[in-house]
């Protein structure tokens, strides 16, 4: 799975930093996210998602995860069945987007301990998401995974599904590529061991 990632404004390529800026422009919060560096987003957090306005690519606050029952957060949807899932059907075709990201975190399921996963050839990735809009006008998002390549598979049986460069990020918001497609698309990783620090949050992968 997917529980938090970061943004590493820095590593961030200049076109996409200056849409970030350009998007913070006016917001404090979004400011401070673009000058802060380091910028962790874990679940519930508002991030900076991509998605295409009339075949303009924009970006837009989102709050990660949809809400669920008894106060739980669904954050990711499994690639392999969200063309089926009632809660995802949709969203395949019409509420698609992507998160940019210099690397996101897993917890080993054996020890928790935590680990930095970040593209091996890039500065930075994109994941694969879909978004719906809430009746309170907020829009969220969840993080597309799939089964888990390589090394990963030693730390979780879960990964992102990434995108390892802006066409393929623009290929996936304009319905180009398919879920079958992204599924392949999977970067050179670099798994760099952190400490422990088990993750537990309310959190659902469905």
């Amino acid at each position: 799975m997917c529980g938090k990632y970061t943004l590493m404004v820095g590593s961030l390529s200049k076109e996409m930093n200056a849409l970030l800026t350009s998007f913070s422009d006016g917001s404090a919060v979004w400011a401070a996210l673009v000058k802060g560096g380091d910028a962790e987003i874990g679940p519930g957090d508002l991030a900076p998602a991509l998605v295409l306005r009339r075949r303009a690519l924009r970006v837009e606050p989102m709050r990660w995860g949809f809400p669920a029952s008894a106060g739980r957060l669904v954050i990711n949807a499994r690639a392999e069945t969200a063309s089926e899932r009632p809660m995802f059907r949709r969203l395949v075709e019409a509420g698609r987007c992507a998160l940019p990201a210099a690397g996101y975190f897993e917890w080993r399921d054996c020890d928790g301990r935590k680990h930095l996963i970040q593209p091996d050839d890039a500065p930075a990735m994109y994941l694969a998401g879909l978004c719906r809009m809430e009746d309170d006008g907020q829009w969220r998002f969840v993080v597309l995974t799939r089964p888990a390549l390589g090394e990963h598979a030693r730390i979780h049986d879960r990964m992102p599904v990434t995108l390892r460069t802006g066409a393929e990020a623009r290929g996936w918001l304009e319905g180009v590529l398919t879920l079958e497609q992204i599924r392949a698309l999977c970067p050179p990783l670099h798994i760099q061991p952190l400490g422990v620090e088990q993750m537990r949050m309310p959190l659902d992968d469905i």
